[in-house]
């Protein structure tokens, strides 16, 4: 079973300069409003295989969960994985250029493979918690947005 939902913003400024902001992982916490805490397990940067523990507010419980960085193309874009009990979660960060500068894409996809699903994965990945996934990415989104204001 897979979701997926896809928040969007356009964001008055170049590409690489909205790269810059959003590939510097170190900066995500004085960045994004709906990240308690971010903590370096392996590796520097935003490269292939470089993994850190999030932790985030959602729906008043703390979720502590490790991402893995999957894929990275400069000015492009970049693939996290991350798993949330028996799903595996894929967020697709895409920088498109735009009349108005950049479009930043955040795709957010949920995988159960195919196991019995618990309850509280269930909600996750239920319409509402389609929704809360699209809150929280258009948050994150946003965030970014507004660190990239003159």
């Amino acid at each position: 079973m897979a979701a997926t939902v896809v928040a969007r913003r356009e964001i008055i400024a170049e590409p690489e300069r909205v790269w810059v902001t959003v590939s510097d992982v170190d900066r995500w916490p004085r960045i994004l409003t709906s990240l308690a805490s971010l903590q370096r397990l392996e590796g520097t940067g935003l490269e292939v295989d470089v993994r850190w523990r999030e932790t985030r507010p959602i729906l008043g419980v703390t979720v502590t969960y490790d991402v893995t960085v999957t894929d990275v193309q400069p000015v492009v874009g970049f693939t996290l994985s991350s798993a949330f009990e028996d799903a595996k979660i894929t967020t697709i960060y895409r920088l498109k250029p735009s009349s108005l500068g950049t479009r930043l894409e955040a795709a957010v996809q949920a995988d159960a493979h195919g196991v019995a699903l618990s309850k509280r994965l269930r909600s996750v990945i239920s319409v509402g918690g389609l929704r809360i996934a699209r809150e929280v990415a258009d948050r994150d989104l946003a965030d970014f947005q507004a660190a990239l204001r003159p």
